[in-house]
């Protein structure tokens, strides 16, 4: 070989080198589909996600692109995200002891929605609370000027005073009860700790319903959990200035607080002395503390699970239910960081996925026809029962008026 052969040989290598191979043996390779389920987990657009990956591979590295997959191929890499976070998570309950699942519900749009979230051993709680440093900014003269007129409007007899110590009221429970509790709730390492919370809690609910002088004086009973800012002294401020503001307040927190009582004693009930999930009861399973190790304090996992699906349908109104899924999951669960850290051949999970990925299609599809005829059964059944209703009341106007008929019939004047 001479040295023009040589040349040429290099330049070839040189230039399939600059070329990014993403098909083969007639499907795409597995890191076009990681990074497509990436990107789609972004919120990158179906339309947009090739432009993208082809901007990036020419702009910034220099490099040719073969043939990338268009909108039908990244609307199925939803489904097979779907499917990748789904073994993820059952890897870690398989790999895990002491799992708990967490459900919730809501509504949207006439939808109905339930999220299930399983808590492992293996999770890693991260706090990503955002808080505001000047609550000032957020405040306005104008909520004065709202508080009046909605008080006036909308609660027959009230006057400007009473919407005053309503509002203040809430705030004092905000700043002295729930506020604190909140934070401790956040930061207690077991469910079970809460119980004896809980119980100091409702007892002092119960004195405090019946007076509630104490809230007024601003007495704090949280010391290490209370925030004292610029809020919290405006509510106490000229205290003994307004006496008639005062026991406003003071009846406002009463039946605030008796209504928080009767919560307290209804939801928390299994929680409470004698109860199944307290440990002080007689009977209870001795070995309830270690099983309840991954249940959570709070509901946020299923509340920021219900917000993300919120953002998407806004903002992506089109996408069907197993598209958001498959997005909520991927992102949730950190599915890529998950693919990252594999020791197992990584193709094989993906090679799952395609597999699974059309099983998932035809699941969705029979569910959305099994909802549909759910619904118009339910409609059907509504129909039947108003036509009953009506049917019903026509019959009693029937029979009242042969009733009637028998004692002379409807008098019509004063006469009859």
């Amino acid at each position: 070989m001479n040295l023009q052969e040589e040349i040429t040989e290099f330049k070839l290598s040189v230039e399939l080198n600059q070329i990014v191979h993403t098909f083969h043996n007639g499907k795409y390779n597995d890191t076009v589909r990681e990074v497509y389920d990436a990107l789609l987990s972004l919120n990158v657009g179906v339309n947009n996600v090739e432009k993208m990956v082809r901007t990036v591979f020419e702009k910034l590295g220099g490099l040719k692109v073969e043939r990338l997959p268009k909108r039908t191929f990244s609307e199925i890499m939803l489904v097979e995200a779907k499917a990748l976070a789904q073994m993820q998570a059952a890897e870690a309950m398989l790999t895990s002891e002491c799992n708990t699942l967490h459900t919730d519900g809501t509504k949207r749009g006439g939808h109905e929605f339930g999220g299930v979230q399983a808590e492992s051993g293996l999770k890693l709680w991260e706090q990503n609370i955002l808080e505001s440093v000047d609550c000032s900014s957020f405040f306005s003269p104008s909520c004065c000027d709202f508080i009046r007129a909605s008080t006036k409007l909308c609660v027959p007899g009230a006057d400007e005073k009473s919407g005053y110590a309503g509002c203040r009221a809430l705030g004092i429970v905000n700043k002295l009860l729930t506020g604190p509790l909140w934070r401790i709730i956040e930061n207690v390492d077991h469910i079970l700790v809460l119980n004896d919370i809980w119980l100091v809690f409702k007892n002092s609910i119960e004195l405090l319903s019946k007076d509630a002088s104490e809230l007024i004086e601003g007495k704090v009973f949280y010391p290490e959990f209370t925030k004292k800012d610029e809020v919290f002294n405006s509510l106490f401020i000229n205290n003994d200035l307004d006496e008639e503001l005062n026991l406003l307040t003071i009846e406002a927190l009463q039946i605030i607080l008796m209504n928080f009582f009767i919560i307290i004693e209804t939801q928390l009930s299994d929680c409470l002395p004698s109860s199944i999930f307290n440990e002080n009861t007689e009977g209870v399973n001795k070995d309830l503390r270690v099983e309840s190790t991954t249940v959570g304090t709070t509901n946020i996992v299923s509340e920021r699970a219900f917000a993300y699906l919120d953002r998407l349908r806004r903002i992506k109104p089109n996408d069907n239910t197993v598209a958001v899924e498959g997005i909520i999951l991927f992102s949730n669960n950190k599915t890529l960081r998950w693919l990252d850290d594999m020791n197992v051949e990584i193709k094989e999970i993906f090679k799952i996925a395609r597999e699974k990925t059309p099983e998932i299609i035809k699941q969705f599809r029979k569910r959305k026809e099994e909802f549909k005829k759910n619904h118009m059964i339910l409609l059907k059944q509504r129909k039947e029962e108003k036509e009953r209703k009506s049917l019903k009341k026509q019959e009693e106007v029937k029979a009242l008026t042969i009733e009637i008929q028998k004692h002379g019939g409807l008098w019509l004047n004063l006469k009859d």
